[in-house]
């Protein structure tokens, strides 16, 4: 289609049938792309000329310590026995508590020191049970930030594209927003071409 164009404008215009102009195609759209963190790059995983998708992994600094920590908040954060176990701990103190009221309204062998023990004991159940919410959720932000932390170290492509060029090589230093590598689409590109104003 372009050279169609190209065809129909020359044929159309006396002078530039008679003349050659030169010029250069520049991707529309070109990311030039670098972390928000400095250290070893671990790896580098494409190459100049590869295409690559949008989210693909394009290098890592090294990133071990992030990696194992944003597993232990994971663990954490997925390990809710502690709160299933208050949970019914809660469960039994309230059947208690029900039994017991039950019983002292009906004048039976139980009195009013014992419910008000099974009840306060109740209350401490609950209240262990809300801290435990409220560290889990704890856990789940906690978790977040440090997948954050171990994704700041990972550069990944914006778009769908084909690396121009690489400025970061394994096991060199990458500072923190400096250029590691440039990202274009070659799918929509722009013809560039000098041409005099007398044209």
């Amino acid at each position: 289609a372009l050279a169609v164009l190209l065809g129909a404008l020359v044929a159309s215009s006396p002078v530039l049938a008679d003349e050659v102009y030169t010029g250069v195609f520049e991707s529309a759209s070109e990311r030039r792309l670098a972390l928000d963190a400095s250290g070893v790059v671990a790896s580098v995983e494409v190459a100049v000329g590869d295409r690559v998708q949008e989210g693909a992994r394009l290098l890592g600094l090294n990133s071990e310590a992030e990696r194992l920590e944003m597993q232990r908040r994971r663990l954490q954060r997925d390990d809710r026995s502690e709160l299933e176990a208050l949970a019914r701990q809660v469960q039994i103190h309230e059947e208690r508590y029900r039994t017991l009221s039950d019983l002292h309204a009906q004048g039976r062998a139980v009195s009013r020191e014992q419910v008000l023990e099974v009840e306060l004991e109740l209350v401490r159940t609950r209240s262990a049970y809300q801290q435990g919410e409220l560290r889990e959720e704890r856990e789940a932000i906690e978790y977040a930030l440090a997948e954050a932390a171990y994704a700041e170290r990972q550069l990944r492509s914006p778009i769908d594209g084909t690396i121009a060029r690489i400025e970061a090589q394994s096991g060199e230093w990458l500072s923190t927003g400096a250029l590691a590598v440039e990202v274009v689409d070659t799918q929509a590109l722009v013809l560039r071409v000098n041409v005099p104003e007398s044209v």
